[in-house]
Order: C-alpha cells, then structure tokens, then sequence
C-alpha cells in the first residue's frame, strides 16, 4: 500500500503498518502512524487499534518523541480495561511490555515529577500483581530510577540482576548493555566489558544494539588497553548511529573517545555530519548527553590552542570552537542543574562533570584508519621526526654536525639546519660557506629538483676548490653533473665524457693523496647511479641499447664496489651491492639480488653503523615479499623498524615500512596483524601529510578488514576514501579495486541502495579502460545492486546496458550471474508478475551462454547451463508450476553429470528438489524415492555424507507418506 493511500479494513491497516516498518524512526513515520489510528478510531476498527496505538508508542520511542507516550500509554490501558478482547495475544503482551518504557522514558523529562514516575511503577506493579504476571520488569524499572537519582543503586541492582528473565526482561543485549554500565559506574572496566562482550561479538543484538553498547564500551576499552578494539568498534559502531534520531548519545561518546584519544579534527567532521542534532526535538537526557560529548570535544580542543577554530554548530551555522563550547556549557549545566532539582539529588551533574573534566587517555593520537578531511579549519599535524638536544655551544654544535655528517648519521640534518640558524659572518670560513651551500644543494636532491641541484652542487664545488679542498670539489662536480644527467631527456656520450673527464682527474687526486677514499668513492657512485637510471623503461627500447646499458651499469657497479672494498669505505661497497641487487630485482632474479642485499647489510654491520642499516633492511624485506619469502621478509621488516626506533630521522620512514608489513601480512593472510600494521602506517603518513601513500594503506586497510571477517569496519575505512581530495591519490586500478570491494561489501551487509551508488560510480571511472570486459563486469554488479533494492525500473535499464557491453567486451560468466540475480530477486518479491519476468531472463542466461564460445580453464558452459536450470525450478516451483518446475530440476541433474566433486553436491541438491516436488508436491512418491536411491549410492561412493543423510530421510519421510 502506497504512503496517502486511503485504508478502510483492518488488513489495510496492517499492511500499512508493515510497510511503515521498513520506514526510520522518526517524526514522519510518528505522522503516518498518527494517521493509522485516527483512521482505526474513525472507522471503528476495533481488531486494527490496540495494534495500531502500541506501533504509535513504539514510533515515539524510537523516534525520540517521549514526551508523547504516556498519554497515548493511558489511552492503550483505558481501552484495555474496557475492551480487552480487542486485544489479541500479541498486543497484550505488548501493553504490560510497554509499561517499561513509560517509566524509563518519564525520566528523561525533567518537568515529570518524581513523584509521578514512582506511581507509574506502583501502577505497573498492580497491574501485573492483579494478572499474576512475573515481576522482573518492575524491578528493572526500579533500577532504572535508582541509576537516573543515584538513591540505592546497588541495592535495586541486585534485586533486578539477580532475578531470572522472564517474558517481560529486556533483550538480553540490552541488560547487559545496562549491567556493564552499572560495573562501569562502579569504576570496573573489566567487568563492565565482560557483561558486554556478547554484545559486542556480535551474539546478541536488536534495535538499538550492539550501536548502543559500542559506544560505551570505547573509553572501558582504551582504558584496558584493547587499543585496537576500540578503534575498530569506532569505526563500525559510529558508522551504525548514522540516520537514527533516536541516538544523539552514542553519537555524543564517539565524540568524547575521540577527544580523549588525541582525535579532535575527526571529531569536528563528526560534529559537522551530526550538526542537525543540535537543532532536533529530542528529549532532555538525550539533548543533555550529546552537549556532555560536544563540550567534551570542545573542551580539548580549545585546550590544543584551537579556540578559534571555526566549527559546525546549530541553525547550520558555524562558530568559533571558544564560543559553541560556552553555549553548550551553559545549555547542559542548567539540563544537568534542572534534572537534579526533580530528582533531590547531585547525581546527574555530578555525572556529567566527571564527564566534562576527564584528562586524555593517550599522550599520542590513537590511529583511527580512517581518513580525516582537512576541514573545518584542521589539518592533520605534521609530526618531526625525534631529534637530540641541540648544543647551546656554537663550535660545539659544529663539530657535532661535521660527524654525524662524516658518519651518515640521521640526525646530521637538524644540526646542520641549526649551524645555518646560528652561524654568524665572523664563524664563516670557506670550508663551512661550502659545507652550508653542500646541505641546501642536498635537499633539491631529496625533492627531484635536478636543475636546481647541479646548479647547487657546482656552487658548492668552487666553494671547496676555494677552500683548497680539491678532492671535496671533484666529489660535487660529480654529483652536479649526475644531477644533469637526471635532468636531461635524452643523456647521451656527451653526459658521459664530463663524467669520464672527473674520474680522471679523481684518479690524479688520488695518485697524489689528494682525495679521500669517501670522495673517491663518491665520483664513483655518482658514475652508477647515472648508469643505473638508463636501465629505466622509460629509456630507450631497442634491445641492442639496453643491453649495452647494462653492461655499463654492471662495470660502473663492480668498480665502485671493488674500490670500495679497496679503500675499506664498506658503506659505499654496501650501497654498490645495493644497487646491483635492485638491477637483478627488476630482472625478476630474486634469489641472486637476495645474495647482494645480504652482502649489503653484512658490509653496513662491518662498518658498525646500525643506523645505515634500515635502508637497506625496507627495501630487502620489499624484495623478499615480492619473492614469496613472507615469514623472512616480515623478519627483515621488524628489524629495521627497531633501528628506526633507535635512529629516526633518515630517509626511510617507519611508515613505509609499516605498508611493506601490512602487505606482507596480507599476503600470508595473517589479517589481524595486517590491519595493524596498516592502520599505524595511515596515521603515520598523515602525520607528515604524505596524502598518496597514506590513501593507499587505507585502501589495503580496507581490504584487509574486509578479509578478516570485519565488513562493517572495513567499510567504513573504504567509504572515508571516497571524496574528491582521498580518492584521487590512488591510481585507477586502485580506486577501480576499492570501489569494487566496497561495493560488494555493502551488498553482502545488506545496503544495496549504496552499492548501487558506489557501482554507478565505478562504471563512470572505468569508461575509457580499454579493457571492456571490465565494464560489463561493472555493469553487472550495477544489476545486481539496483534488482536487490527492488529499483525496478532503473534495473531493466541497467540489464540492457550490460547485455550491450556484452556484445563489445564479453564476459559471460557475470552476465549469466547477473540476469540469475535479477531473476531471483524478481520471482521473491513482484508475485507472479515476477515469475514471468524472472523466466524471461533466465531465458536470456541460457542464450548467453549458448553463445559463448568455450575455452579453457576460462569459460564452460555446463556449469552456468546447471546453475540457470537450478533458478528456474525456484522460479517455477514459487508459482506451484510444478510439472514444469520438475522438467526444469530434471535439465539441472543432467547439467551437473559432467563436473567432478563440486559438481556431485550440486547434482545431489537438484535431485532432492526434484524428489520433493515430485513425490511430496505431485504425490509421486515411488518414482521420487527411485529418483533419490542411486543418487545416495554416489554420494556414500565419494564420501559425501551429509548429501547420504539429507537424501536418506527425504526417501524415509515419503515412504512414510505412502
């Protein structure tokens, strides 16, 4: 029945009523229902209005309209003395069920008089007294009121909790959401999670669960240190508030776990998704929770010196953080300040001033995994890496520099940045003019600026030659025409003989003892690392020149590493083992490059620099991962995040190497370490605002939730990609993955809605790949999606779409998917109209997959010839067309002779169809039970004995029936 529709009979109502129940709690679903028992009054519907009015409650109570119920409540009672056999058995339960509701929901009043709460409880209590019903319910109402003033808790605790459920308890989720609130109260977490822990397993549920208990279980769970699990239920317990009126509460404690875990900038893109609930209708103890999690958020924000950072408040407006956090302090003492006055108590401010005044739980931002926007005046913080104590002592400083340089230390940057700081013109020489000019050279190396970092590297070499250093000066030279050599399109011979003609003059310098071994060595590494890019693709194609290429890089390299070797300079043998190593990677020679990263990292530790070591620990656990050698790579990968605990601050970071061990964990399907690797990396990244590789985790992040069983998580961490600043960071075939991914996830959770959303968007991205194969897979998916939310129309539509890309990129095995799908949602849900459709489809399956050539190992007919045959019987049975449901199961069973053990189940399956529309549905019982004998006889053969058990009581039963 459609919404205005008018309704006459009681099962119109019904009807209505049902089609209401698909609709969320809220003041337009309240109206409609509204409308119901105006009309159930009007037209006398005596059977339809005890229904109708206890649905009515049930709207206020979800839709946050309590203040309503107990005087449509008084209603319900009055018919029910008068007319109780207007009742049926269900709406009876309902009213001495309700009675609960009414108590708790009067609380959240504060203009209720205790008094009156009290004399609905003595009320409740007659009316179940006087029908001998069990008591439970009045005690948990008497708990209820006891938790809300504070005034013997723990004695009217014990008397609910200790009591056995009956018909009336609560769900069990939901008393044991309300113990652990009370072991919370009572200051013990571990009891308090432990009450939960059902909950939150996912075991029990209902309504407002397990929503409503996640969101309490946040700071018990940060504070028993399940970090992980906090996040995790974060992520999906937020993601489950989203579009219910009913929960500005839980939506106010994922607000105060992100304040307290160093997660402010998402709590204000919290607040702004959440800004309407500022302006709702909700009662008072709602209103009074979520301004406790706003002033909460607030409140620490401001504390972090971002008092004027402008944030989302009420009418759609935005204020500065000082100011909205005055305004939701002065609304919530006087709510906490008129509670108390009702109830004679402190309690409920006392509650929220511990509330208001708790300390962060963590002295560092707890990873999330999510991607948060750089909105609302925020960006995420961009983090230094740690650094020692810069000497107050000038020379002091100086001579640290010089040997934390000539060592390769890390942390040689900051001091050199601090000399450049405090260095004066009487302390410059020429020697520390260059070495200053050598540091701002460096760092247009670090960021690929090759014109700008010749140029600097041939400043700093007339420098050095100015200060008699000419083995220095050679050194840069080298580096400077190295740099060109990167900047040029097209080196050619030329770039080559100015780096013939340094060599040489190095090699005179070196003759003379005019060169250290560590420049020496340099002149070399620059020759390799410039022989090195030619090996690039991007660099010629011709087979002749790559090889020539090669065999250059191979001289440059065996050079520099024997001279290395020579001059005992280990670290630059290290790096030119290095190198060669990654040239056999690119090979796809894993085990030989092995070989020489494990002879790199045997020279750094002879050199005895540990802090050298994880650069080239990160790139040997890359190249072990890609080798299949996971359980050695994720060894190499932890050992070089120890180093970079001890000696942060070089050119590799923890985060890369963290997305190295998400992806290494992913790939041995170790996903609980996956996912914690990779949401420690994302954090990471975003520390930095290195938004490429940070979206990338995220979306590997997302995956690996997924894998683990972890949909709603994983979706979450999906979904906080797409926007037009995250998306774009990831190269098409990652965003076509994650929007895949994504997309089925929603379906498997049951939003088809928004996987049709998240499809249509992936169809437009992969609108120009050549691969058009993959836009009919895409277009598949779209069906699917659109037919499972019952989108008629607009699905037909999507179907001859993806029939036409079939005809330009096939790909048969989801077309024939698809149009089963699409069937199968139309014969469950449209009647017969559906049947006919869904046969019409199935009509088409079977012409798709008449028409595709076989081939294999890639497509087979039989398989979807078996499968189509198995939906047609569904199809035909629903509509009692049993002859031809048969006919159809038969063609299935003959579809299924051809596969091997997979396929023996399936034939197993379609002969107990057929066995049942024909012997029970036809009443040809003995043909069904010769049908079911040989086909138990096979299954016993391969083993299959569930097949043996289910087939043998079917033969059982209608032998029975005969």
């Amino acid at each position: 029945m459609t919404e205005g529709q008018d309704v006459t009979t009681t099962q119109e109502i019904i009807d209505a009523l049902r089609e209401l129940r698909d609709e969320p709690y809220g003041s337009a679903r309240s109206a409609r229902t509204e409308e119901l028992v105006e009309t159930a009054e009007r037209l006398g519907l005596d059977d339809a209005l005890p229904t109708t009015m206890l649905e009515l409650l049930s709207a206020y109570e979800y839709g946050d309209e309590v203040r309503k119920s107990p005087v449509l409540f008084s209603r319900i009672l009055k018919l029910y003395k008068e007319h109780p056999e207007h009742f049926n058995d269900w709406a009876t339960h309902r009213v001495f069920w309700c009675f609960k509701w009414i108590t708790s929901s009067l609380l959240s009043v504060p203009e209720m008089p205790l008094a009156a709460i009290e004399g609905w409880i003595g009320q409740m209590r007659e009316h179940f007294a006087a029908e001998d019903k069990p008591l439970v319910a009045v005690y948990t109402s008497r708990y209820h009121l006891a938790a809300h003033t504070g005034v013997d808790v723990d004695l009217s605790y014990e008397l609910w909790a200790t009591r056995p459920r009956d018909e009336f308890s609560d769900c069990e989720a939901c008393e044991a959401r309300n113990r652990g609130v009370y072991w919370v109260g009572k200051g013990d977490d571990a009891r308090a999670l432990l009450e939960w822990q059902p909950v939150l397993d996912g075991k029990l549920g209902c309504a407002e669960e397990p929503a409503a208990t996640i969101s309490r279980a946040l700071l018990p769970l940060v504070r028993e240190g399940r970090l992980e699990d906090a996040v995790s239920f974060h992520r999906s317990g937020y993601r489950a508030t989203k579009g219910k009126v009913s929960m500005d509460a839980e939506v106010s404690r994922h607000l105060e776990f992100l304040a307290l875990t160093g997660n402010c900038a998402r709590g204000l893109e919290l607040l702004a998704e959440n800004r309407g609930r500022f302006d709702s209708t909700t009662d008072a103890a709602n209103r009074l929770a979520f301004l406790g999690g706003v002033r909460v958020l607030l409140t620490r924000l401001v504390a972090e010196d971002g008092a004027d950072v402008p944030v989302p408040g009420p009418g759609g407006r935005t204020y500065p953080a000082a100011e909205l956090l005055a305004e939701a302090t002065a609304q919530s003492d006087e709510l906490a300040r008129r509670f108390d006055a009702r109830n004679g108590t402190t309690h409920q401010g006392d509650l929220q001033r511990n509330r208001w005044t708790r300390e962060p739980l963590t002295t560092e931002p707890l990873p999330l995994g999510v991607r948060v926007a750089p909105s609302l005046g925020t960006t995420p913080p961009i983090v230094a890496a740690a650094t020692e104590p810069v000497p107050e002592d000038f020379a002091t400083l100086l001579a640290q520099a010089r040997e934390a340089l000539e060592l390769g230390k890390p942390g040689s940057g900051h001091l050199w940045d601090s000399v450049a700081e405090r260095v004066e013109e009487s302390d410059l020489d020429d020697v520390l003019r260059a070495e200053l000019a050598s540091r701002s050279a460096s760092k247009h190396v670090k960021k690929g600026a090759w014109d700008e970092a010749a140029a600097g590297a041939l400043e700093t070499a007339q420098l050095f030659e100015k200060a008699g250093r000419p083995g220095r000066a050679i050194a840069l030279r080298s580096r400077a025409a190295w740099c060109a050599f990167m900047a040029a399109e097209n080196p050619g011979e030329q770039s080559w003989e100015e780096l013939d003609s340094l060599l040489a003059a190095a090699d005179s310098l070196l003759s003379a003892g005019e060169i250290d071994p560590e420049d020496y060595t340099t002149v070399l590494h620059c020759r390799a690392a410039a022989a090195m890019q030619t090996l690039s693709p991007v660099r010629g194609s011709a087979q002749e020149q790559s090889a020539a290429d090669r065999a250059r890089f191979d001289r440059e390299v065996a050079q520099m590493r024997a001279c290395a070797i020579r001059l005992a300079v280990p670290t630059s043998a290290a790096v030119a083992e290095a190198m060669a190593g990654d040239a056999l990677a690119r090979d796809g020679r894993f085990e030989e490059s092995a070989t020489r990263w494990d002879s790199a990292i045997a020279l750094t530790e002879e050199a005895q620099r540990p802090w050298s070591l994880p650069q080239f620990l990160a790139p040997y656990g890359q190249l072990l991962n890609r080798a299949g050698r996971l359980d050695e790579a994720a060894d190499v990968l932890h050992r070089a995040l120890t180093l970079l605990a001890e000696w942060p601050g070089g050119d590799v970071t923890d985060a890369g190497i963290l997305l190295e061990l998400g992806a290494n964990r992913m790939a041995a399907e170790d996903f609980g370490a996956a996912v914690t690797h990779l949401t420690s990396a994302a954090a990471k990244f975003d520390r930095v605002g290195n938004a490429v590789p940070a979206a990338h985790a995220r979306s590997v992040l997302g995956q690996a939730l997924l894998a683990s069983g972890r949909r709603t998580d994983g979706i979450a961490v999906l979904e906080s990609l797409l926007d037009e600043q995250a998306e774009p960071q990831l190269d098409p075939p990652q965003r076509g993955q994650l929007r895949l991914e994504l997309g089925k996830a929603l379906m498997a959770e049951g939003e088809p809605r928004a996987a049709a959303e998240v499809f249509a968007r992936l169809a437009d991205l992969v609108a120009d790949w050549p691969d058009r194969a993959v836009h009919t897979m895409v277009a598949c998916e779209l069906v699917g999606a659109l037919y499972a939310a019952e989108l008629w129309e607009q699905g037909e539509i999507a179907v001859e779409r993806a029939l036409a890309l079939q005809a330009e990129g096939p790909n048969s095995a989801a077309v024939c998917a698809m149009l089963r799908a699409a069937a199968e949602a139309e014969y469950r849900n449209r009647g017969a109209e559906g049947v006919e459709r869904a046969l019409v489809l199935l009509q088409r399956s079977d012409e798709v997959n008449v028409a595709t050539k076989e081939v294999d190992k890639v497509y087979r007919r039989w398989p979807e010839t078996g499968y189509n045959a198995d939906e047609r019987t569904k199809a035909l049975a629903s509509a009692n067309r049993d002859e031809e449901a048969l006919a159809a199961a038969e063609k299935a069973i003959a579809a299924w002779q051809l596969g091997g053990r997979a396929a023996i189940v399936k034939r197993a399956e379609a002969v107990r169809v057929a066995a049942v529309i024909e012997g029970h549905r036809l009443g040809r019982r003995k043909q069904a039970i010769g049908r079911i004998s040989p086909m138990i006889g096979e299954c016993r053969t391969v083993g299959l004995e569930q097949g043996v058990r289910i087939l043998t009581k079917l033969a059982e039963d209608l032998s029975a029936d005969s």
